[in-house]
């Protein structure tokens, strides 16, 4: 949902609104948790796609505002990647946030090998090193807030899909993680790096009907969730099919150097 405005969707030429766009000038990932542009202008739940180059700083900082729309503790976060290893998708987030939020989940989907020492926290410890190797489709945590047991990677649950092309496993994955928070206090959000990736094992008709699916599930845990999506890497009717499925767009603005919000 995005609050304050009625979206209008043209399936020809994308969103359009009878409202200015949401500017918002070039940002810097903060730590201060205010809510910046983007999150403030979402309401859960909500589906969105950021389609920024994988490698432009916007796509950072689009991410960072996106899930940064509370206090870390009281947010429960779920990071999908299909490029990445889920030591670098948590030191991704340590870099520019930090603290830790209440829960912390990572799927990742990527043929990139998890291996000791690429980043994940290491149970016990508060700096870099990594989760023993876990089984495909499982997840490992270690002890609950609170216990004797408890470490500095309490918070973490790491989960493995061994194929970026598996949308029944990555569905199922992530649908289960969501439905864990479906009651809980704090809020869900969510990021899926990238459909760009995902597109080259799947047609686009699959994601599509897999994205509607998972809609069901972040609506039902009242989540925020974005999807990464490289304008350039597909062509404009594939991206008008992809937006058919969100509620709004953040894309890049060249006159600024930030991004702005369609809607």
């Amino acid at each position: 949902m995005v609050s304050d405005a009625a979206k209008q969707f043209d399936r020809a030429a994308g969103f359009i609104s009878s409202k200015p766009k949401l500017l918002l000038a070039a940002m810097e990932p903060s730590t201060s948790h205010e809510r910046g542009g983007l999150s403030e202008a979402v309401e859960p739940p909500a589906v969105l796609l950021v389609e920024t180059p994988r490698f432009d700083e916007r796509d950072t900082t689009a991410c960072i505002d996106l899930l940064t729309a509370n206090e870390p503790e009281a947010e429960k976060l779920l990071i999908v990647s299909v490029t990445e290893t889920i030591g670098k998708t948590h030191r991704r987030w340590d870099d520019h946030v930090g603290e830790h939020p209440s829960e912390f989940a990572v799927v990742s989907a990527s043929f990139a090998e998890n291996v000791p020492g690429d980043g994940a926290p290491d149970s016990g410890a508060t700096g870099s090193g990594a989760p023993d190797a876990v089984a495909a489709g499982s997840p490992t945590k270690t002890a609950e807030p609170g216990t004797a047991g408890e470490s500095a990677a309490s918070w973490l649950t790491a989960h493995e899909v061994g194929d970026p092309g598996d949308l029944t496993g990555l569905g199922v994955t992530i649908s289960s993680q969501l439905s864990e928070w479906t009651d809980a206090e704090e809020q869900a959000v969510v990021c899926f790096r990238s459909l760009t990736t995902t597109l080259q094992y799947v047609e686009t008709e699959e994601l599509v009907r897999f994205l509607s699916e998972l809609r069901t599930h972040v609506e039902a845990a009242g989540a925020i969730a974005h999807f990464h999506l490289d304008p350039a890497a597909i062509d404009s009717q594939t991206q008008a099919t992809i937006r058919s499925v969100a509620d709004a767009a953040v894309v890049g603005d060249d006159e600024s150097g930030g991004v702005e919000l369609l809607q």
